[in-house]
């Protein structure tokens, strides 16, 4: 638990197992898998949704909000700092309901895979006016 909490951000069991490794601490790939899992249902730590092949973990206990977006092409994971969604989040008020953390997932196109399909589809539009 311990260990997970030292990870800054985002982490999979890989980087958790890593840096046990590097700490001379050896477990178990599945130890790792059990123990995440243990702390997700305790609400220590949440598992992302990015990926249905890759487990992706984050501690939650530090009450940051989380708002991500990703890319649906690379599967790019970035962190949005707002300003304004914060705000907007916070006049947010449940009736019957009690807020233990908060994620916002925004799925779209990065710039780089905005650019990549602009190059394509010209190159498509070039073919057919042939």
């Amino acid at each position: 638990m311990h260990a997970a909490y030292n990870l800054e951000g985002i982490f999979t069991i890989d980087d958790l197992k890593n840096l046990l490794d590097i700490l001379h601490f050896p477990v178990s790939t599945s130890t790792l898998y059990n123990t995440t899992q243990l702390l997700v249902q305790a609400n220590l730590l949440i598992r992302h949704p990015f990926s249905s092949t890759i487990a992706y973990f984050e501690r939650i206990g530090d009450n940051k909000p989380r708002n991500y977006q990703i890319c649906n092409n690379c599967h790019l994971i970035t962190r949005i700092r707002s300003r304004e969604l914060a705000e907007a989040l916070d006049l947010y008020e449940p009736r019957k309901f009690a807020i233990t953390h908060r994620i916002v997932y925004i799925n779209g196109l990065c710039a780089k895979c905005q650019r990549q399909m602009e190059r394509a589809l010209k190159v498509y539009d070039m073919l057919q006016e042939k």
